[in-house]
Order: C-alpha cells, then structure tokens, then sequence
C-alpha cells in the first residue's frame, strides 16, 4: 500500500521550494514506526527535500502541538501551491 502511494499534483515542487528557502521540513504521519523505512523509501524515490519524518501521529481526530517555541502548520487542502502562497503573504 505505501510504497504504491500517489504523489500529489505540485506537491514535491512546493514541499523542495519551502525547503530551497530554507524552511525546516519535517513530515508528520500518522505510519507507524514499522513503516519508517518504506515511507523514507518512498519520499526519497519520489524526490522530497526533507529535514526529518516523525512517525505515530494521533489518529482519528485533532491533536494538540504544545512547543515553547514559535511553530507554523498548514493545513492541506487539495491545492499544494496554496501553501507556498499563503506562507508568502
């Protein structure tokens, strides 16, 4: 199933771009830790640029990301070129 996972429309150039602009990328998903090496397989294969992946994130519902530091999410919603833009206003 993972490693036949579809890459989404824009979704390397825009993840690459954050990092070419020197955004820390870090992939949170929900994949256990058993599928550690099969998704690090699959984002190298597919050409993301990434700083580090964490594994086990909560499922089936929201979560709260407590940090004494200043931390920016972005919620995907179907057009990865929003994100580039939103983070440019």
């Amino acid at each position: 199933l993972f490693p036949d996972a579809k890459v989404l429309k824009d979704s390397v150039d825009s993840v690459n771009k954050l990092y070419d602009d020197n955004h820390i990328i870090t992939f949170f998903t929900a994949r256990r830790e058993k599928d550690r090496e099969v998704t690090e397989k699959w984002l190298n294969d597919n050409g993301f640029k990434y700083h580090s992946l964490l594994m086990n994130k909560p499922r089936g519902g929201n979560y709260i990301w407590i940090d004494n530091l200043s931390v920016n999410g972005i919620l995907y919603k179907d057009n990865w070129t929003d994100i580039i833009n939103s983070l440019s206003k």
